[in-house]
């Protein structure tokens, strides 16, 4: 649920820099309370992202409408956008704690929230293929 929104939300704080010119950040997931909004009672895995959520709870989740996910989903790609905008070349170099409280740098954490929201949008495109469905899946 969260890549996008962690990227920005973390970003800020990473460099006094990126802080003062971003502002602290704060995933929309926590800030608007999305979890009880939704209904969701049950823990979402690793850091409330889904991830390590086990098959029969992810298939017992009971989402939102589509007009509410889609969003969601486009709020938090344009808060990623936004800080992502703010990270200057001498930024990506800097180091910082990623997801998992490993060091690494800025872009590397940059370059991998995009390919993993890379892989997430070919997901959706070859769901989309085998039901006979044409197009892109972009946000």
């Amino acid at each position: 649920m969260e890549c996008p929104i962690v990227l920005q939300a973390r970003i800020p704080g990473t460099t006094p820099e990126l802080l003062q010119r971003l502002g602290a950040g704060r995933e929309l997931w926590e800030s608007e309370g999305l979890t009880k909004q939704w209904g969701l009672t049950t823990a979402l895995g690793f850091g409330n992202t889904g991830m390590e959520l086990g098959d029969d709870m992810s298939a017992s989740l009971v989402l939102p409408s589509k007009v509410v996910l889609l969003d969601y989903a486009q709020r938090a790609f344009a808060a990623a956008d936004r800080a992502v905008s703010k990270v200057e070349d001498q930024h990506f170099m800097v180091r910082c704690i990623d997801l998992y409280d490993k060091e690494t740098t800025i872009g590397q954490v940059i370059t991998g929230h995009l390919g993993h929201m890379s892989r997430h949008l070919g997901m959706i495109e070859a769901l989309c293929g085998v039901q006979g469905e044409r197009g892109t899946a972009t946000i």
